[in-house]
């Protein structure tokens, strides 16, 4: 019985060990959401000039003596 406890305490990690691996943990996290959110920033430029675009071309042309600032 002893041998299983002293088997079991060798496999889980000491409590200044588990708070490094949660301080990595949340460093690598920190990295890869930072890491997306410059991703997504890029592409979301794209995409918004390409919807912008879309949205003009589709809109009907105005009348000569129209307001187009209405």
């Amino acid at each position: 019985m002893r041998a299983d406890q002293s088997s079991l305490q060798a496999a889980q990690p000491s409590t200044s060990q588990a708070a490094e691996l949660s301080t990595r943990g949340r460093y690598l996290w920190q990295h890869l959401d930072n890491m997306v959110i410059q991703s997504r920033s890029v592409q979301n430029m794209t995409a918004d000039a390409t919807v912008e675009v879309q949205r003009y071309l589709t809109e009907p042309n105005i009348g000569r003596q129209e307001d187009p600032i209405k």
